[in-house]
């Protein structure tokens, strides 16, 4: 499942789910506009998204929210809405809402307000628990263990002070610091190694250059792994944990000449009179 620029239906972002095996595509919820977050419930049959419904979208208040796609009949249903809660908005105006997580059983999720509080949302009661307040969470880290038992996200601190990554029980608990940042002050984005052995995470070196690192579960002293000369954006491993599936950010720029240009507008003048 991935997001797609379609430029058939005006530039909007689409929701698509592919099958491997056939190449055969479908848009299992195309009255949403700009979905992401994209998540895939325990037991495949649907999505969880963030995103904004068409007919709302330019609505006053309205700000969209979590979502649930029923893959086979794309049946979308709201779960919640931004418009419903209170939260501290980030300074950037970005988007409050960052990263969501199935639980192990697919009864619950949970999600950040990056700059508040990290829950867990029931959905069969529709009932929120807050497992941690912190003013800055990292805003691209939040990823159930593979045994579905420990959550794991990130903490920045202002000024000079490093980031760091912390574990907490899926129930709520205690939490537990596994390593901070290293070559900078705060980490892009962290996640599961496939076995539960391990911790990635990447940094972004002057937002050009990505280095990945991995650390023991029990904390110690974080080995880098990888690094690349651009910046990545989407990172994880391959389910035998040998390979690396990344996704890259690239800008290009041109400068170009135009030639007879006042000529132009001048016709087009004479054409408008």
């Amino acid at each position: 499942a991935y997001m797609n620029l379609d430029n058939e239906r005006q530039g909007e972002i689409r929701l698509v789910v592919r099958d491997l095996k056939t190449g055969n595509e479908q848009d299992p919820s195309n009255n949403m506009i700009m979905p992401w977050g994209i998540k895939w419930s325990p037991d495949g049959n649907s999505l969880l998204i963030i995103g904004w419904e068409k007919s709302k979208f330019m609505s006053e208040g309205y700000k969209g929210g979590v979502f649930q796609v029923n893959v086979k009949s794309g049946q979308t249903d709201k779960v919640l809405l931004l418009s419903d809660y209170e939260y501290n908005t980030p300074n950037d105006d970005a988007y409050p809402l960052s990263n969501i997580e199935w639980s192990v059983d697919g009864k619950s999720f949970y999600y950040l307000f990056f700059k508040d509080r990290l829950v867990k949302h029931d959905l069969v009661t529709g009932g929120d628990k807050i497992h941690c307040r912190h003013p800055d969470f990292t805003r691209n880290t939040l990823d159930l263990s593979p045994d579905g038992k420990t959550l794991l996200f990130g903490l920045r601190y202002p000024g000079k002070e490093k980031s760091r990554l912390v574990t907490m029980p899926a129930e709520g608990g205690e939490e537990t610091e596994i390593c901070t940042a290293q070559d900078v002050n705060n980490i892009y984005t962290a996640f599961w190694s496939p076995d539960g052995k391990y911790i990635y995470f990447t940094e972004l070196i002057e937002n050009l250059k990505t280095n990945l690192w991995r650390v023991p579960v029990a904390g110690g002293k974080p080995e880098k792994t990888w690094s690349s000369e651009s910046r990545v954006e989407i990172c994880d491993l391959y389910p035998d944990g040998n390979q690396v599936t990344y996704s890259i950010r690239e800008r290009a720029t041109e400068v170009r000449v135009i030639e007879n240009l006042v000529q132009e507008l001048e016709r087009l003048d004479k054409m408008n009179e």
